[in-house]
């Protein structure tokens, strides 16, 4: 039930070099998957939502990107990605700079609550002026630095269970076919992913 990207479909060019350690996983990479994803997804709705039933059932599906310990959406990716390391620290890797990252985040996000509850106008502005540095530093951090987990993937998800409608999903040709099990018990559907 959804996108599902391998390290298989990623051009090292987009994720990053291959090292020792595994491949690099970068967040422009992530970024580049995800407008993948929701434009093959969006293609594959116009093109199975022709019937009312289909149309109707497809309008509530979204999509999520899956990890092993967590489900995000794609847009707090794009516009939030502070908070989603914040509540999801098992998404990067476990280098330097990912951590130095994640303590930046801890930081801006501690002193923005604290400042909220002072009422010290001398600590207020010991605060703020603690939070100006912090987020300089978040603001100016390049996150192309991080290196994301590889074991993401992009999914769709459905308000309820069709299966006739997605065993024809199952068979659109953006769906990766070597990848989608075609038996009626299964409702993931893995979506091609490459542009």
């Amino acid at each position: 039930m959804g996108l599902t990207l391998t390290v298989n479909d990623m051009d090292e060019e987009i994720i990053g070099p291959i090292c020792q350690q595994g491949i690099h996983v970068r967040y422009n990479a992530i970024l580049d998957k995800i407008i993948v994803a929701q434009k093959n997804w969006q293609i594959i709705k116009a093109d199975l939502g022709i019937c009312q039933e289909s149309k109707k059932f497809l309008k509530g599906s979204y999509l999520v990107v899956s990890h092993a310990s967590a489900q995000i959406n794609p847009s707090d990716y794009m516009s939030n990605i502070r908070d989603t390391v914040l509540s999801n620290t098992a998404i990067l890797k476990t280098n330097e700079i990912d951590q130095h990252y994640i303590k930046i985040c801890k930081e801006y996000w501690l002193l923005e609550k604290k400042l909220k509850s002072i009422k010290s106008k001398d600590e207020q502005k010991k605060t703020a002026g603690n939070l100006k540095i912090i987020q300089a530093e978040f603001e100016n951090f390049d996150l192309s630095q991080l290196d994301f987990s590889d074991d993401f993937c992009v999914e769709s998800r459905f308000q309820g269970i069709r299966t006739d409608i997605i065993q024809k999903i199952k068979l659109h040709p953006l769906v990766d076919a070597f990848q989608t099990c075609t038996c009626a018990a299964c409702i993931r559907v893995v979506v091609q992913s490459n542009a």
